[in-house]
């Protein structure tokens, strides 16, 4: 087979259910996805769904409404496909998308850091780098990752007295800063017209953080007094008005 011989068909969820749970790391399908495709007649799955707290996406991009995204959910293929297939099959679905699903403008895709994931392959694909975010999540005895929101539906508590009595074994997975696990998340922008907005949303974001930080910057440099904080040849600091001592 042949990179331009991959196809992927769009199908019922139960189609690719046992696939994904058989060779997907996660082994699990997301309980709110709406769109399937089989790759090859079997030979690989994906599932797009709307994540985990969709209302809260447009902390990414004011334009990113809860009607006009996705989420890039799983991706499986398998040994036998050709080399460079990830790549290809994600312009197949890009293109599918475009075509079939037009009120889709924007699809977020993650790399799960914790399980050694950085991206690499939507880097490949042109992808726009968000910043990361610290991994959060609960790992089951039996490799089930369970998101903390999840964990909540399912109990009405994330008491980790109760975690830990319901799953023997179980670990919070948990990034920080002096141990940073990170989930590192991507965007695809399928309308070229939203792609310029939501550049321009970036540029006008940049020039105002560089502006409140040279207005934070001129206002350490001040003191109370309206005297300017200047160093002197000592190594000292101290207002040139006052000359209070900083």
């Amino acid at each position: 087979m042949e990179i331009k011989d991959i196809t992927i068909k769009e199908v019922e969820s139960k189609e690719v259910r046992k696939l994904i749970e058989d060779n997907h790391y996660s082994h699990k399908t997301t309980p709110n996805h709406f769109l399937s495709f089989s790759v090859c007649d079997g030979l690989g799955a994906l599932q797009l769904g709307f994540g985990i707290r969709p209302h809260k996406k447009n902390n990414i991009s004011k334009l990113i409404t809860t009607d006009n995204y996705c989420e890039f959910d799983r991706m499986w293929l398998s040994d036998e496909l050709p080399k460079y297939s990830e790549s290809h099959t994600i312009s197949l679905l890009l293109s599918y998308l475009k075509q079939h699903y037009p009120k889709i403008k924007f699809v977020i895709t993650y790399a799960d850091g914790s399980a050694g994931n950085v991206g690499t392959i939507y880097k490949a694909t042109n992808a726009i780098r968000l910043e990361p975010i610290m991994c959060d999540f609960y790992l089951l005895p039996d490799g089930e990752r369970v998101h903390p929101v999840s964990m909540w539906h399912r109990h009405k508590t994330r008491a980790w007295s109760t975690m830990q009595e319901l799953y023997p074994g179980i670990r919070h997975i948990k990034g920080s800063k002096s141990n940073p696990v990170y989930q590192h998340r991507f965007l695809y922008i399928l309308d070229k017209k939203m792609r310029k907005k939501y550049q321009d949303e970036i540029r006008s974001h940049s020039m105002t953080e560089g502006l409140v930080q040279s207005q934070r910057s001129a206002q350490q440099n001040i003191c109370e007094c309206g005297g300017k904080i200047i160093k002197t040849s000592s190594g000292q600091h101290m207002c040139d008005l006052c000359f209070t001592n900083y």
